[in-house]
């Protein structure tokens, strides 16, 4: 007690912004510490960072893999079944973004919705489940709306990220809810055991959403949305055999992943100190997008991704429930 430190405590990923470290969980007393050109592990709470047990976490372990190819392709995003966007944004890109930004929580107090839109049999669950098994392992799986707003609020107060599947149905607090949770809004609670003491849990979830006829069209919520149209599939591979694909590749993926994340960590250092400005209201997920492309000499690239974004959420918005 003397000697004790008072620290956060993290869920999956912490992102050290003054010293480009990232670290992620990988076990209760596993934690793999990720610098621009080296991933090493430590002791969980070692250098006062500090995670959450998760018993539905599996662990992976790091092993060589083929440098040559793209692993989130590969295993996710080639085999989305995208509707026909007549904004023409380019989809891969901006998902390929958001998943990344999945690791770097800690600079994304706001933070973009996640939603696949489309008819039954498109894939919607199925692409979303895979990315938390990738991510977490074979225990993860997506969640039902709840039907009351409480039940709401402790989902995305204790999970880094989490799906909702098949959110069709219209719900009365659903619109303030999902705006919360894209604003990092902190919830209000009465402290068990007390008559009118106050706790406040901050919800630092990333959402994600599958949807068939969305009823989450106000302006302000679609402002915060990435939708992503997704047609019938014509011919279905078992969802077994595509989960079984990913399990049986896991390290191999998550290894490229840390690769990758080094790449995005010498991106934050190229453009320490540039400020950038976006038309987006995620505009925490835009800088960090932007700072990607810029430090690729492509900013004006992702620049225009965002712009055709904002016309699509304002259609979306338009659209009727």
């Amino acid at each position: 007690e003397e000697h004790a430190i008072d620290v956060d405590i993290h869920k999956f990923a912490y992102f050290d912004k003054d010293n480009y470290t990232l670290y992620i969980y990988n076990a209760s007393n596993a934690i793999l510490k990720i610098k621009e050109n080296s991933v090493t592990a430590i002791e969980n709470g070692d250098e006062g960072v500090l995670f959450e047990e998760s018993n539905d976490y599996t662990p992976f372990s790091l092993v060589s893999f083929d440098k040559s190819k793209n692993y989130l392709s590969e295993y996710l995003t080639k085999s989305l079944n995208l509707e026909h966007n007549e904004y023409n944004i380019d989809v891969f890109k901006l998902a390929e973004i958001w998943f990344y930004s999945l690791f770097f929580e800690s600079i994304m107090p706001t933070k973009p919705i996640f939603v696949l839109i489309g008819e039954k049999g498109s894939g919607k669950t199925s692409t979303l489940r895979r990315i938390g098994i990738i991510l977490y392992g074979s225990k993860y799986n997506v969640t039902p709306l709840p039907n009351k707003p409480e039940d709401f609020d402790t989902l995305v107060t204790n999970n880094h990220f989490i799906v909702f599947d098949n959110v069709d149905t219209g719900k009365s607090w659903l619109n303030d809810k999902l705006a919360s949770v894209a604003t990092g809004q902190n919830i209000g609670k009465r402290k068990l055991y007390t008559d009118n003491e106050e706790i406040k849990l901050p919800t630092k979830t990333y959402l994600a959403l599958t949807s068939r006829t969305p009823q989450f069209t106000r302006d302000d919520v679609a402002d915060r949305l990435i939708g992503i149209p997704f047609k019938r599939i014509s011919e279905f591979v078992p969802e077994g055999e595509l989960i079984k694909d990913i399990l049986d590749h896991r390290d191999e993926i998550m290894s490229y992943f840390m690769y990758e994340i080094q790449k995005v960590l010498k991106a934050f250092e190229i453009t320490k100190g540039r400020t950038y400005k976006t038309i987006l209201r995620s505009a925490d997920f835009a800088t960090f997008g932007l700072r990607i492309f810029d430090a690729l000499g492509k900013k004006e690239e992702f620049a225009s991704i965002l712009e055709k974004v904002c016309e699509a959420q304002k259609a979306f918005a338009d659209r009727k429930s």
